[in-house]
């Protein structure tokens, strides 16, 4: 709330949904703040920023954020359990996170999103996050 405070609507937003590198296992990774907060499980961030308007309209009119935000849930997230809270945090059904499986990425230069999500979850991730998924299908 205090970042909030002392920038201007626009420098919060582009703050929001500006990547950055982030080293995770000695791989470095491009994330968003959003990202982040979806790929660490904290429900409780997730919750304030789906308070704010243009945070919202941003995931109603992009698709790719909310491809981005799942793919970084179940790709990195671990804890299973929070997984059905920052989906429905970020307003996304079973049918929403089913078509979110087959979004083609528009930017193919990012490495992270040239294969499939469920390919990057079979990798990268333990067999109860990859379940999670196939409950959902």
């Amino acid at each position: 709330k205090f970042v909030q405070s002392v920038l201007s609507s626009e420098e919060f937003m582009s703050h929001l949904f500006m990547s950055r590198t982030v080293v995770y296992n000695n791989v470095q990774q491009e994330k968003t703040p959003i990202e982040v907060a979806c790929s660490m499980g904290k429900e409780k961030l997730l919750r304030y920023l789906m308070q704010v308007k243009e945070v919202r309209d941003a995931f109603e009119t992009e698709q790719k954020w909310k491809y981005r935000a799942v793919y970084w849930t179940f790709v990195m997230n671990t804890d299973t359990q929070s997984i059905d809270v920052i989906l429905s945090v970020l307003g996304l059904n079973d049918q929403a996170v089913m078509d979110l499986v087959d979004f083609e990425y528009e930017d193919q230069q990012s490495c992270f999103y040239q294969e499939s999500l469920v390919v990057k979850m079979v990798v990268n991730n333990n067999l109860s996050v990859v379940l999670k998924l196939l409950d959902k299908m």
